[in-house]
């Protein structure tokens, strides 16, 4: 999805740093970065951005074992994640996602994991696709004994209720379009995604006020993180923080044994979420052809 996909927060300022949260019964277990991972974790994001399509009225295709979908151009939700992880792409599976894309009048939105077979990066060299962003791909392993600290004083977090939503979808169009007035397209985007069904979305308050938003989904044992938005008033309180910690204990509830997320490089969110436990497993491109 792009998800996260898009990450909102500030890019040329660090607020000050809060102080280190205290996990409790934290063991160290580490999760080393493979073929059989990669393909479990962009799997696991290209479903979650297959619910929000099928819930919001998008169109999916299923090709070589990726899948792209089409919410409309300009939306971070088109793209297609997962091409040359289960084995060499051909030019005619490239023609085929293509052609998904341009016949709607999207541009393409390849995401391209460094794990994927040569033939994916030959093919789009040929082709003259160009990089237009980077993303972390994070993981941390879980444990039923895992206990997330307190929030911070005048942090609660909760589960957004249905009368939440166009809350919620403001929060985070304010939080990844800093760029003045909010147009509804943009927040259709989060009304998508706080549609989609098997999904729950979380609300930060900060002193009763809503701060922050987030969502997660699972596919087995492991829970996918994304959609995080604070907007600029509201960072550097702790609400992302807290976000992050509430879904990892509702996933530990659920069974989960592993959780995901991703971020750009060097951002807050990364900091964050590495301050929670996570560590970076690989960093993939977003390459793009109009």
């Amino acid at each position: 999805m792009r998800f996260a996909p898009i990450e909102g927060e500030c890019r040329h300022s660090i607020p000050p740093c809060l102080p280190e949260p205290k996990e409790r019964n934290l063991t160290t277990q580490f999760v080393f970065s493979n073929l059989a991972l990669a393909r479990r974790l962009e799997e696991a994001e290209a479903l979650a951005g297959v619910a929000t399509a099928e819930a919001g009225g998008g169109q999916v295709m299923h090709l070589a074992g990726a899948h792209a979908v089409f919410m409309g151009d300009g939306s971070p939700l088109t793209q297609v994640v997962g091409l040359g992880l289960n084995g060499p792409v051909t030019a005619q599976d490239l023609d085929q996602v293509e052609e998904f894309f341009r016949s709607r009048g999207a541009t393409i939105n390849l995401h391209a994991c460094p794990l994927a077979d040569p033939t994916l990066f030959e093919l789009v060299g040929e082709r003259c696709y160009k990089t237009v962003e980077f993303n972390n791909v994070l993981v941390r392993a879980l444990s039923p004994e895992f206990a997330p600290p307190p929030p911070p004083p005048g942090v609660e977090v909760r589960i957004a209720k249905e009368s939440d939503m166009t809350v919620w979808a403001n929060l985070l169009a304010r939080s990844f379009f800093e760029h003045g007035a909010i147009t509804a397209e943009e927040i259709e985007i989060g009304m998508k995604l706080f549609q989609t069904t098997d999904s729950p979305c979380y609300l930060a308050l900060l002193d009763g006020q809503p701060a922050a938003g987030a969502s997660m989904g699972w596919r087995d044992d492991l829970a996918i993180l994304y959609g995080d938005g604070t907007p600029p008033e509201f960072r550097g309180r702790g609400a992302h923080m807290a976000l992050i910690y509430a879904r990892l204990a509702d996933a530990v509830s659920k069974g989960s044994r592993m959780a995901t997320a991703s971020t750009l490089p060097g951002s807050i969110s990364q900091r964050n979420y590495e301050r929670t436990g996570f560590r970076v497993v690989y960093t993939k491109a977003l390459m793009q052809k109009k």
